[in-house]
């Protein structure tokens, strides 16, 4: 293999191995006796969400940025 398919390869199995957890806002909605809280439970992209969390691939994270601008995403680099 030449030197740049070595560094690609790096890169891809670089990004291949780390995980990154998402999130959907949950939707708020006010009501005559009270708020009620919505969580989304399903799948996207062939993840599946879990109260509106998932673990995915960072090399999909980009993606779901683009088709979904409002996720937040909990880096675990962040919350160790």
């Amino acid at each position: 293999m030449s030197k740049n398919e070595d560094r690609l390869q790096y890169i891809r199995d670089f990004y291949a191995a780390q995980k990154v957890v998402i999130e959907i806002p949950e939707q708020v909605i006010e009501t005559a006796k009270g708020r009620q809280v919505h969580r989304f439970n399903g799948s996207r992209m062939n993840y599946k969400f879990i109260d509106g969390r998932s673990e995915i691939d960072r090399k999909d994270l980009h993606k779901f940025l683009e088709m979904y601008p409002q996720i937040i995403v909990h880096d675990q680099k962040e919350e160790k």
